[in-house]
């Protein structure tokens, strides 16, 4: 699958075609040994639906049982199917921030990069498609729900990584503040 590295589906896994985890951490550390700092882009806006090894559909196909993406009501409450999904003004729907489960993810895959893979730095993809831009796919009525849980994630991630590592830099595209 050749992509810009945007079409992820498992936020724990190091792409083999990139050499795998154990190549990943020899890359971190030749590159601290030549006293350049490594900032990894993490992308909490996007879900592959698409790629061979997705689970985005694991439990059920029905919308509001979907146990990966933010659903409104019940697929009856709308005229089609997929409009009650939440969409991120990215590249698609947005994860159900709501979730306890779904923020413990992305947190602790965060939290793995800097203590597994002892990493500078992450450079969250597009912080608004989290905590500004959630709006129904029904209608585009924005959805304050979502971003308020949005911006929970966010404030969840980057506390929890200031205490493993007080130095890490934390780095949003949309240079909001969290």
């Amino acid at each position: 699958n050749m992509a810009w590295g945007y079409g992820d589906s498992h936020h724990f896994v190091i792409e083999s075609s990139a050499g795998g985890r154990d190549e990943y951490k020899h890359f971190v550390r030749e590159c601290h040994r030549r006293g350049i700092a490594v900032i990894q882009d993490v992308c909490y806006n996007h879900f592959d639906q698409n790629v061979e090894r997705a689970e985005w559909q694991y439990d059920s196909t029905d919308p509001e049982q979907n146990i990966y993406y933010w659903y409104e009501g019940k697929a009856s409450d709308h005229n089609f199917a997929d409009g009650g999904y939440i969409d991120n003004g990215s590249s698609g729907w947005a994860p159900r921030y709501w979730e306890e489960i779904v923020r413990h993810v992305f947190v602790s895959s965060a939290a793995e990069f800097i203590e597994e893979f002892h990493v500078d730095g992450l450079r969250v993809d597009l912080t608004q498609a989290l905590h500004r831009d959630n709006a129904l796919h029904a209608n585009g009525w924005s959805v304050a729900r979502a971003n308020q849980f949005g911006a929970k994630l966010l404030r969840e991630w980057s506390r929890t990584l200031k205490m493993i590592k007080p130095t890490v830099m934390l780095i949003a595209e949309d240079h909001s503040e969290w």
